[in-house]
């Protein structure tokens, strides 16, 4: 049957696109900051409230980090990797899940 390495393929790409998103908002926000861009200005303002709710998690795992001009924020850093990596394992857990019922479909 074919079908399950279609769903798989495109599972990986929505998976894939997700967390190019994820990883570039989050980047943009950790730039922000190490540049110290100006909370009071109103599109700052909201895409740090926005991003909060996806850096929340992680909050204040790692100390800030004081580097050349700036700080690094190192729960934006956090955020970025404890998201590629639920998504990789998640994906993986899914790639399981079709290999099992490739497997049941093969036998009968």
């Amino acid at each position: 049957m074919k079908i399950l390495p279609k769903i798989q393929s495109i599972i990986h790409h929505i998976f894939t696109r997700i967390i190019v998103v994820f990883e570039f908002i989050l980047l943009l926000r950790a730039v922000l900051l190490y540049f110290q861009a100006n909370p009071e200005t109103f599109v700052v303002s909201r895409f740090y409230a926005a991003t909060d709710e996806l850096v929340r998690p992680f909050w204040n795992i790692f100390p800030n980090i004081s580097w050349l001009i700036g700080t690094i924020d190192m729960t934006t850093i956090a955020s970025m990797v404890g998201y590629a990596l639920f998504f990789f394992l998640l994906f993986v857990g899914i790639i399981f899940i079709f290999t099992i019922l490739e497997k049941l479909i093969a036998r009968h």
